[in-house]
């Protein structure tokens, strides 16, 4: 806020008596959040007009792809500069600083522009480590600061081993501020461009140079030029640095949040593995309110991955931010984390973090405050192992065949260019490239690099990749040069369907006046006058309707529908059927009805967390989609695969006493929970018909605990009686109470002759479990339950009578750390470089241990023979 401004002053100029100058009173009132953080006020200016937010338009302060909207200031004459009254007095600058010219009369104004580092050292780092940024624009300064720094010694050291043991170099996130300028700008600028930029350098400073679209179109070539700089001579240079040394290149290309003005899918296609990042979400923290957590851009990886052709879609994965982990993780709430971004491409996860630890100290060394704390000293890594077995299933699985899709995206020539990123309440990668697809469909994002490479089969739009695209996409927001609209031309002339505005200019002064004419020539030689359709050639241009309008003329059906909001999916395409991926993501069960874009295919259902394949029997193929029922558990997921096979036997209806059902089921063979006549309609319409009859009723294990905790946990030592099944924290024991690690509970259960009878199942149901366990039964463990529901099939090692079981129960650090501020120091149990709670010693202690309540459950097998 402006608080007083006085230009009517006017002093004599000490020693120079016949100068004057105005001196202008400016007094500035700022309201800052913090009173010592430091205010930088970069430009006062009392001459000339400047163009609006020239900071960002000339690259200087990261920014979204919004910079690239044309300014709509109006500019007087007097304010533009004509280029040819630019005179370039480089050659006449002398080695001292002064400048030797005779200036024609009149007033003048003199810049002199040169460059240099702007400060910006590498961090974080070790104090060895610490120095300039090196020259991303410059190959040879990258090169020359890989050759004398930790890359090159870590290849030689290596020897053979490189290319073997080490196998990948990773490049984290951009933060490292904008860079605006290298030595060789203007010969990089000009072989780009097709023109010499000198005299358009006033245009950095904000001034107008022939006029304010001019200006703006110099300004464009300008970012683009730093686009195409930071691509082919940093990351494109560092991967052709390290390739022939058998290393492949992963790099958050540039990572979140739009840091920097480049083309993130360009950047990102001269990975080997293509890495975006994703956070978790919390409640909102009344210290760090600018921390919402939860924002990530895993789509934006994905299409690079996809569009480029490279087969893995790593991710910096389950980042964390203070309060949003602080020990409070574990495995059944990060899988829905995890699920969502599989569903947008992911299928290489990159812990952040693990931290090698140097003794046996607990929990240990970390990252400060940020990450998930996952290392061996996590009170859950070895029962934990079984949720890493379930990633690696999901991510072995999300790399066979190909990504399907049914649009591609051309998101034009600017920079920045994003496919977006999603942070909560902020932006959605989705809804921000328009017009937006509807949901049950995907997409994906290509470049101008590899839109170049676009060719049309089929009538499907299709990249050297692999991928096949129905529709091609021309955003609303897409800018692009006559090249491109070429391109866009040739495309629609060989059968491409193509969905856009009419574009009427191009952003670009390379070939300015022309290349705006160039452009409506072109666009009026494809798009339909106003609203509507036009065909040309073998393929047509839509403008101006949405896509469920386009969608439904062509009677194209989603490509999968849930009817619940909850549920997200991804769809790859095998050799030989199809593979969905589908993530519930409430923490409840529910039955669901799902469909796929799938006919003359018989469905399979592959469980991730089992490893469980079974064929679908209860499902319909109306020759356009493919139905089925699915019991969904809380945060549930499951592989549909769709392969050929028989699908004579499919199963149109069941039902129970007359009532529609669902019902779990391998083939034709079910398992049912309750008494009742089980109908089957085939879809020949053939039936079948089971009866079920005296399935025992649940029953409530007899309460009486022994539970033993962990050694030099601090909780008592030897068995305890536990009367009740309760929460660790009621317990009026301190040492059980703040108790972190895994306590065994051990019992007798008596389990009846009739529950055991042939093709009836007997299952230990826990009830609520916090946080993990580990079921034995009879010595021989059944594994470790990670997630809801917690109950496990016990009757191939369960006898009739008495059986003993043991179950293991883990909770996290979150208690033992509370209890710990608690204690003196030489009594402390737990010990971190970063103090999670110490400013908040009474937060609530998180619900641990086994709390059930736990039951014997009966269930029977029926099969149906149609």
């Amino acid at each position: 806020w402006i608080k007083h401004f006085d230009p009517r002053r006017e002093e004599l100029v000490d020693g120079y008596p016949d100068a004057t100058v105005k001196f202008v009173k400016l007094e500035l009132e700022v309201a800052l959040p913090d009173p010592s953080v430091t205010m930088k006020l970069y430009e006062l200016n009392f001459q000339s007009a400047r163009l609006t937010d020239i900071f960002t338009k000339s690259a200087r302060v990261r920014t979204h792809p919004t910079v690239s909207n044309p300014s709509t200031q109006k500019i007087s004459a007097d304010q533009l500069i004509a280029v040819d009254q630019i005179l370039d007095l480089t050659a006449y600058l002398q080695k001292d600083g002064t400048l030797n010219y005779n200036l024609p009369a009149g007033e003048w104004t003199i810049l002199r522009f040169g460059h240099t580092t702007n400060g910006n050292t590498i961090h974080p780092a070790s104090e060895r480590a610490v120095g300039l940024e090196v020259d991303k624009f410059s190959k040879e300064a990258l090169y020359h600061h890989l050759d004398s720094g930790v890359t090159k010694g870590i290849i030689e050291r290596m020897g053979d081993l490189t290319g073997k043991t080490v196998v990948e170099m990773n490049i984290d996130s951009w933060e490292a501020n904008c860079q605006t300028w290298t030595a060789k700008f203007p010969e990089e600028f000009e072989a780009r461009r097709g023109y010499e930029m000198t005299k358009w350098l006033l245009a950095l400073t904000g001034r107008f140079v022939e006029s304010v679209d001019e200006t703006e179109r110099f300004l464009w070539d300008y970012r683009r030029t730093i686009g195409d700089l930071l691509a082919d001579n940093f990351y494109g240079a560092f991967g052709d640095y390290i390739r022939p040394h058998g290393l492949k290149l992963s790099a958050e290309a540039p990572g979140i949040g739009i840091p920097i003005h480049g083309d993130h899918i360009q950047m990102l296609g001269k990975m080997d593995i293509p890495q975006g990042e994703f956070w978790l979400g919390g409640e909102p923290n009344e210290k760090y309110p600018q921390w919402p957590g939860g924002q990530e851009n895993t789509k934006e990886a994905a299409v690079a991955a996809h569009v480029y052709g490279k087969e893995v879609v790593s991710c910096e994965a389950f980042t964390s931010f203070a309060h949003h982990d602080g020990f409070t993780q574990y495995p059944h709430i990060l899988k829905p984390v995890g699920d969502r971004q599989f569903c947008k491409g992911m299928n290489e996860i990159v812990f952040h973090r693990y931290v090698h630890q140097p003794d046996e100290k607990v929990p240990g060394v970390g990252l400060g405050q940020f990450g998930l704390n996952l290392e061996r000293t996590t009170t859950w890594w070895e029962p934990g192992r079984e949720w890493i077995t379930y990633l690696r299933r999901c991510q072995y699985m999300l790399r066979q065949g190909r990504f399907f899709a049914d649009a591609c995206y051309y998101y034009g020539q600017d920079v920045p260019s994003s496919t977006y990123f999603f942070s909560p309440g902020v932006l959605d990668d989705r809804t921000k490239m328009l017009p937006v697809l509807p949901k049950g469909y995907d997409y994906d994002v290509c470049d101008h690099t590899t839109f170049a490479t676009m060719f049309v089969e089929d009538g499907f739009v299709a990249l050297p990749s692999g991928m096949r695209y129905q529709y091609l996409v021309l955003p609303d927001h897409a800018r692009y040069t006559p090249a491109a609209l070429e391109k866009v031309a040739e495309l629609v002339k060989a059968g491409a369907t193509v969905i856009g505005r009419k574009p009427s200019r191009s952003p670009s002064l390379s070939g300015f006046a022309d290349s705006d004419a160039q452009i409506q020539q072109i666009a009026a030689e494809l798009w339909p006058k106003g609203k509507g359709e036009r065909r040309v050639g073998k393929g047509r241009v839509i403008a101006g309707k949405s896509f469920e309008a386009i969608l439904a003329a062509d009677s194209i059906s989603p490509d999968f529908q849930s009817g619940d909001d909850n549920v997200c999916y991804i769809h790859r395409k095998l050799k030989e059927g199809e593979s969905y991926f589908v993530a519930y993501q409430e923490d409840q069960a529910k039955d669901l009805s799902l469909s796929f874009r799938v006919t003359g295919m018989v469905p399979e259902i592959w469980n991730p967390v089992t490893g469980e394949k079974v064929v679908v029997a209860n499902y319909t193929d109306d020759g356009v989609v493919t139905t089925l029922p699915i019991k969904m558990d809380p945060f549930g997921s499951r592989f549909v695969v769709f392969r050929p096979g028989d699908t004579k036997n499919a199963v149109a209806k069941l039902t129970q006493d007359g009532h529609p059902v669902l019902l779990d089921g391998n083939g034709l063979r079910y398992t049912v929970w309750d008494n009742g006549t089980y109908a089957a309609e085939f879809a020949d319409g053939a039936n079948a018909e089971a009866t079920v009859a005296n399935i025992p009723a649940p029953e409530a294990v007899l309460l009486g605990w022994a539970v033993t905790f962990q050694e030099a946990r601090g909780a008592p030592e030897g068995a305890i009686a536990f009367d009740q099944l309760i929460s660790w924290t009621e317990r009026p024991e301190e040492g059980i109470k703040y108790f972190s690690g895994t306590a065994t509970y051990e019992k007798s259960v008596h389990i009846s002759a009739e529950r055991l009878q042939e093709d009836r199942r007997v299952w230990l149901d826990l009830g609520q479990v916090e946080q993990l366990a580990e079921v034995s039964v009879n010595g021989t463990s059944l594994g470790v339950l990670w997630k809801k529901p917690f109950k496990v099939d016990i009757t191939d090692v369960v006898k009739s009578g008495a059986n003993h079981v043991k179950i293991k129960v883990t909770n996290c650090w979150k208690n033992r750390i509370l209890g710990d501020w608690k204690l003196p120091a030489d009594q402390k149990i737990t010990w971190t470089l970063y103090p999670f709670y110490h400013d908040d010693k009474d937060a609530p202690l998180m619900p641990s241990g086994l709390l059930g309540p736990v039951r014997l459950l009966s269930a029977e097998l029926i099969t149906f023979k149609p």
